[in-house]
């Protein structure tokens, strides 16, 4: 069946705008709000309730008044432009805490190597192992120590998925870099592929700190930098789901994908694995 694009609320995507929202701001301005909320609804209950003004302390009449609420907008609007300047000063202003690349990164591994990956993993009856690295120094260990064993035990296959293109069809995506257990590899048939383009990340913020250096900013120290290295990993894989489920994900991909179902069957044949497992797997 063909996916049909619903306009409806997405409670996920509200749920997470939220928690950005309360992770952007801190205490004083969730203060300030609080009281904003808690003046309102007192003011509110005063109007509902008028017997309730008689033995009401001053203080909290106050509370009520339009003169305090207004005063606390305007003190949540400094606090929030504060915010602002001081994000902006950091390069920071998007709605991540850091520019986010591993999206792009994401759908073009999506679109170009993962997807058709899947295909050939369905019509060979068996799964596509992705490594998931946990941070950016368990990818380094990956490539310093893991992979050499692993192309040990691997042959690297560039296997077609298209045997033969159309006349005049679109280049991309008909042939494909795996790794496939070798001949004398006593396990079940399995694709395997690390997506090394995360590297791109590293080089993503090497390149930032040097603009912001041109630009006379304090450059991102090294805690940092780990810490939003890390996080577009998550981000990374993150995004691979979300474009498994979303139209955005089929639509990158209908030309070689009939309609959600598919898309959706295709996503069985993943799986992915961590550091542990592949240490496991293939021993120094």
């Amino acid at each position: 069946m063909p996916l049909v694009k619903h306009k409806q609320l997405d409670r996920t995507a509200v749920r997470e705008a939220l928690a950005d929202l309360w992770r952007d701001y801190h205490w004083p301005v969730k203060l300030v709000f609080s009281l904003i909320i808690l003046s309102s609804l007192w003011a509110t209950a005063l109007v509902g309730w008028p017997e309730l003004d008689a033995g009401t302390p001053r203080w909290l009449r106050m509370l009520a008044s339009d003169p305090l609420r207004y005063l606390l907008s305007v003190l949540i609007a400094f606090l929030i432009a504060i915010n602002f300047y001081m994000r902006a000063r950091r390069g920071i202003l998007d709605g991540d805490e850091h520019y986010n690349v591993a999206r792009a990164l994401a759908f073009g591994y999506f679109k170009n190597f993962l997807v058709p990956a899947l295909q050939l993993a369905r019509r060979d009856g068996c799964k596509l192992q992705i490594f998931r690295p946990s941070s950016m120094n368990d990818m380094r260990h990956y490539i310093r120590q893991l992979q050499p064993r692993i192309l040990a035990a691997l042959r690297p296959s560039w296997l077609p998925l298209v045997e033969q293109p159309a006349p005049d069809g679109p280049p991309r995506r008909t042939v494909l870099a795996l790794q496939e257990p070798s001949a004398k590899a006593n396990t079940a048939q399995f694709f395997f592929d690390a997506p090394t383009a995360l590297f791109t990340i590293v080089d993503f913020y090497a390149a930032l700190n040097r603009r912001r250096c041109e630009s006379e900013k304090a450059p991102l120290d090294e805690a940092t930098i780990q810490r939003y290295q890390n996080g577009q990993i998550d981000s990374f894989f993150n995004h691979l789901d979300y474009l498994f489920n979303h139209s955005a994900g089929f639509h990158a991909v209908a030309d070689i994908v009939t309609d959600a179902g598919e898309l959706s069957e295709l996503r069985a044949h993943l799986e992915t694995i961590d550091s542990a497992a592949l240490e496991q797997r293939y021993p120094a």
